[in-house]
């Protein structure tokens, strides 16, 4: 049995022809949708770390002062840093989730 072919519309974000079932019930193409959500919780964990005053175990560098999203260039290890929005020091702790992999033994 053939598949039929999405019925492709522009989205109005990107400009790009997408499935029209996403642009009608989303207002904007799944990649878009995403992007949107993905930059609205940057901006709430943004806000949050500045009136905590600390972040918790992000996946990138947010400065505690005023929010600024900080290169990770090179920075490997727990240390204190400056940012480059406020200009401000701040303690940076890197944390490394364990991963583990097995295999057999090979009998003898």
């Amino acid at each position: 049995m053939k598949k039929e072919k999405e019925e492709l519309v522009e989205c109005p974000q990107c400009k790009e022809q997408k499935e029209k079932y996403w642009v009608e019930k989303h207002g904007v193409c799944y990649w878009c949708h995403d992007k949107n959500a993905e930059e609205k919780w940057l901006e709430h964990t943004k806000k949050e770390t500045v009136e905590k005053g600390s972040s918790f175990n992000e996946d990138c560098i947010i400065c505690p002062y005023c929010g600024y999203v900080c290169s990770e260039d090179d920075l490997h290890e727990s240390t204190d840093t400056y940012c480059d929005g406020c200009e401000k020091e701040f303690h940076l702790e890197v944390e490394y989730t364990p991963h583990y992999s097995t295999s057999k033994l090979e009998k003898k």
